[in-house]
């Protein structure tokens, strides 16, 4: 289990500084092993890591992989056979982590990459040279990403109260007839009208160009 929370486009630095140390002990519940932090033109991205596989620097995370800046949460069943078919066409490997199997994937093929992950995940990468930043989860859904997005900026996070309160807006009234009704909210909704769960099997991706 790892946290992962972020911000892509703009926000004072200062208020997104005060929110990560607000959030601290959340983030080291969930990734109590290492807990780093990335500033890059336009995205900020923390990671708080639960070390499974490797040591403290093999899947150090945010990973940067060329364009790429990952942050990943999960396991990838598949791992092996990426990594044998990226040996194949030229890669080269510093460790074992499934982290820099998903990097190296995400930027040989792109998106597509995710029709070949088979695991259970949250990600989070942003593309330096595209300036776009891409949230996705898993086919089942099993490891949760929300988000809140407006005109000027994106927030992240592995978990809903990772993201600013004053980023989710208001409480939304039709979630409480959804949770009476089936006894949660149905994704992407969440009780908030600004904060949305990215749904199972899907990817959502945001740009400098328009953010909403």
């Amino acid at each position: 289990m790892c946290g992962l929370l972020g911000n892509f486009g703009y926000i004072e630095t200062q208020d997104l500084l005060n929110h990560i140390n607000e959030v601290e002990p959340l983030l080291k519940r969930r990734g109590p092993d290492q807990i780093e932090s990335i500033d890059i033109e336009n995205f900020y991205g923390v990671h708080s890591r639960l070390i499974v596989q490797g040591d403290a620097s093999d899947g150090k995370q945010p990973m940067v992989y060329k364009d790429i800046v990952l942050l990943f949460n999960g396991n990838l069943y598949n791992k092996d056979t990426l990594k044998s078919e990226l040996l194949s066409l030229g890669y080269e490997f510093k460790g074992i982590s499934d982290t820099e199997v998903v990097a190296i994937s995400i930027s040989h093929w792109g998106n597509k990459a995710f029709e070949k992950f088979n695991g259970f995940f949250s990600i989070v990468y942003f593309d330096k040279k595209k300036k776009t930043l891409t949230l996705a989860r898993d086919r089942v859904g099993q490891k949760p990403l929300y988000y809140s997005s407006s005109q000027k900026s994106v927030f992240f996070g592995s978990t809903e109260n990772l993201i600013p309160m004053r980023f989710c807006g208001k409480i939304r009234q039709e979630s409480y007839i959804d949770f009476i009704t089936y006894g949660f909210v149905p994704s992407p909704n969440t009780m908030f009208e600004n904060l949305y769960s990215v749904k199972p099997g899907n990817l959502k991706s945001f740009s400098l160009l328009f953010i909403a």
